[in-house]
Formats: structure tokens, sequence, C-alpha cells
């Protein structure tokens, strides 16, 4: 029997939504890697649940065979074909997820929200379906309960960078923006710890361009006047330093 013990090897997942239409050229390149690496994370987190039968159910044997499929249609952009592939799996939290981001990109948004919300039913602290849910509201035109959402989001998780991105393009006023803006940015220092945590892990696993590049995405991320910086610049000297007399 197969479970979901073993996560399988992704893909990065579809285009982040609150980067389609958006009139912000600002941090597109440096976040856009930022959420692919949460997104991965975060579907890492939604596999081991189910995995272990946490609310929303088990998958396995055929059930598990077909989610796989559908999630490689998915990376692949072929949404509506894994919205159907998995419509039956109304069980499981994953299915739930991934058949409503399948949908929501197909642009099928009232069936979209019908499935984010059963995802909801079956996980009630969901972010990423309130996330999405926010995303449908916005693509409909309901921009007062996208905000709504959006801003409830962050109330949960301070840092998640996705629903800053949809509160900056929704507002307006300029000061309101900036002082988005700086709490995105003061989040997004938090996120570079994390590259710094994970350069630290490669180079000792021998891993120095690998190292290499999580230090490049974290000093990308940390103000000018930052603290920080000296030492991720050290450590940064000190690994390609090391990757060059080694011949990596």
């Amino acid at each position: 029997m197969k479970t979901l013990e073993q996560p399988v090897e992704l893909q990065a997942p579809g285009p982040d939504p609150s980067l389609i239409d958006s009139g912000m050229g600002l941090f597109t390149m440096t976040i856009r890697q930022i959420l692919l690496t949460i997104i991965m994370i975060a579907l890492f987190v939604l596999f081991q649940g189910c995995g272990h039968g946490e609310s929303g159910g088990q998958l396995s044997g055929e059930e598990l065979d077909r989610y796989n499929r559908a999630l490689g249609l998915y990376s692949e952009g072929r949404y509506e074909e894994a919205a159907g592939l998995i419509s039956s799996l109304g069980g499981a939290y994953a299915a739930q997820v991934l058949r409503g981001k399948a949908l929501f990109f197909s642009e099928t948004y009232a069936e979209a929200e019908k499935t984010f919300r059963k995802a909801l039913d079956l996980r009630p602290s969901s972010v990423e379906a309130r996330l999405y849910l926010a995303f449908i509201q916005r693509a409909s035109g309901s921009e007062t309960e996208a905000r709504r959402l959006a801003e409830d989001i962050l109330v949960d998780d301070p840092g998640n960078l996705r629903a800053y991105r949809l509160l900056v393009d929704l507002t307006e006023d300029q000061q309101n923006k900036g002082a988005l803006l700086n709490q995105a940015l003061d989040s997004a220092g938090d996120v570079a710890l994390l590259f710094v945590e994970r350069a630290r892990s490669r180079w000792i696993a021998g891993d120095g361009s690998g190292a290499l590049q999580d230090l490049a995405a974290a000093l990308a991320l940390l103000p000018s006047d930052s603290i920080m910086r000296p030492p991720v610049e050290s450590l940064r000297a000190t690994i390609a330093a090391q990757t060059e007399g080694n011949g990596q």
C-alpha cells in the first residue's frame, strides 16, 4: 500500500496569482523565487499531513497514483486535465487544494471557490485555501472581500508575502501602500534567514554552489543597512573561496 510518507519530487507549481496583471515591478524576481520556495515547503507539509491520516483523509493505492498524475499535469500547466483527474477525491484535503488551484488557473472561479470551501471544511485553519479564496474574490471583482481575507491571513501568518502582495495591489493610497511594503520587507528579512540556514546546510553537505545561490538570495532580500549583511557576506566569501579551491 502506497502512502504519502515519502513525498514525491515536485516541479514548481503554477504561476503566483498575486503577480498576475500587477503593476508592481518592484521585488518581482526575488519575490517569485521566495514564493516558489515557500510553496514547495507548504506542499511538503501538506503531503506529510495527508500521509499520516490527519484532517482531510488519507490517500493511498489507486487514489494516490491518480493524485500524483494530477500533480504532474498541474506542474505542466494542464490545469483542466488535472482538475478532472482528481474530481472524485473529495475526502482528501490535499486533493481539494490541488483541484482548487487547477480550477483557479483554468479561470473556473465559481467551481474553484466551492472546492476551496470544501478544503476549509476539512481543515479550517488552511492559509492556502483562504489565500486562493482571496485571489478568486479579486479576480471576480470583489476587492473588499479579497482585502478582508488577505488581512485575516496576515493575522495568522504575519510573514505571508503573497498576502502582502495582494494587499499592495488592492491599495490605491500611496502612503498605505508604502506602509504595507515596509511590513513586507520586514517579513522578507525573516525569509532571508531561512536562505542563510539552508545555505549552511548545503555547505555542510558539500553543495558549495547551492549554498552560494541561497546566500545571494538572502543578500538580495536584506536591506543595505541590515546588521545581518556583514556576517552573510563573510560566509559567502568563505564558501566561495572553498568552492573555488575544490574546483566546484
